[in-house]
């Protein structure tokens, strides 16, 4: 079991999978293979500034979001939008 506080973990600009940075997005790797030979699964913790739009990109992998705070819009493959909101 691998236990962290992601305060503890650096906190980096966020760059799309081909490297291009993503301005006001930025990413601590909690949980990873480097670091924590997890070799299925990783854990990333973002915070999106406001206003803030990151660009259309996929990868092959699976990905699940989970809001802690704040809204947002996502997009599926087909370009529906899929309204999220924090509801406290």
């Amino acid at each position: 079991m691998i236990k962290k506080n992601y305060k503890e973990v650096e906190n980096k600009e966020a760059t799309l999978t081909d490297g291009t940075p993503v301005k006001n997005v930025y990413v601590r790797w909690v949980i990873n293979k480097e670091d924590d030979g997890a070799q299925n699964f990783a854990m990333r913790r973002f915070e999106i500034r406001p206003d803030t739009k990151v660009p259309l990109h996929n990868h092959p992998q699976e990905h699940e979001i989970y809001i802690l705070s704040g809204k947002g819009r996502f997009y599926d493959d087909s370009g529906k939008e899929e309204n999220s909101k924090n509801k406290k």
